[in-house]
């Protein structure tokens, strides 16, 4: 969809993401989703699908009265898989990293503590509960961790 250029098209990007198949619908349909409904944005939606139609993603259908409605298309249902995929690799992808350095730093953190835990046994005790917070952090992190790598293993199962 690179050669879509508009302004709606970030707005039309989460309509697609997070809406099943866009059928049947007219203009009015599609701006009332996009939050400010102002004449400025009633064009911009024609502008839009124009653009849309134009490039193939969507085409226009008629009804039994002659109504002029707009349906998606294949290429459109193609992108939308392609795109929702894409983003969700590199969303879950930061996440890891995410959870990969806040593992590396309850790890430091349980280092440090073992050796102010040498330096200190007088607070002995406090230390020992601090390390095994700590450590259970990280089985709770490793546990997101598997999920996440799970879903991105297994991505085409989720993406409709």
């Amino acid at each position: 969809m690179d050669e879509i250029k508009h302004a709606l098209k970030s707005e039309f990007l989460l309509l697609i993401e997070n809406e099943i198949l866009l059928t049947w619908y007219k203009p009015k349909d599609l701006w009332i989703r996009f939050g400010n409904q102002s004449q400025t944005i009633k064009w911009q939606t024609y502008s839009l699908i124009r653009h849309l139609e134009q490039s193939g993603y969507v085409k226009k259908k008629y009804d039994e009265s002659g109504n002029s409605y707009y349906s998606e298309t294949d290429k459109l249902t193609e992108f939308r898989i392609f795109h929702c995929k894409q983003k969700a690799i590199k969303i879950l992808t930061e996440k890891l990293n995410l959870i990969e350095l806040e593992k590396s730093e309850k790890l430091i953190e349980i280092q440090l503590t073992r050796k102010l835990k040498k330096q200190l046994p007088e607070i002995d005790f406090c230390l020992k509960n601090y390390i095994r917070n700590n450590k259970n952090e990280i089985v709770s992190l490793d546990i997101q961790k598997n999920m996440i790598s799970n879903i991105l293993k297994n991505i085409e199962l989720y993406i409709y």
